[in-house]
């Protein structure tokens, strides 16, 4: 049986393509593992719909002032009308 040879510049030099191409699919990999965290993270976000867990959404804000109702019976005016 014969000595291996020892040379690293050798080496290097002969298995330069396999060396780049474990380090692009491990590139390839953890781009590939980082947008799955990325996803499940955005997934498993609570949303913040009204729909959920039975809330209701609040009415839109109007620029309009509320409508003042009329009188009241017996007399009494409504609240926020004008006493003559």
């Amino acid at each position: 049986m014969s000595q291996p040879e020892e040379d690293l510049t050798r080496q290097v030099r002969r298995h330069r393509g396999p060396i780049l191409g474990f380090g692009i699919v491990v590139l390839i990999v953890l781009g590939f593992f980082l947008w799955w965290v990325g996803y499940e993270v955005d997934q498993s976000a609570p949303d913040n719909t009204p729909d959920q867990a039975g809330e209701t959404a609040a009415p839109p804000a109007s620029a309009a002032p509320p409508a003042q109702a009329p009188d009241q019976p017996g007399g009494a005016p409504a609240p926020g009308s004008k006493v003559p």
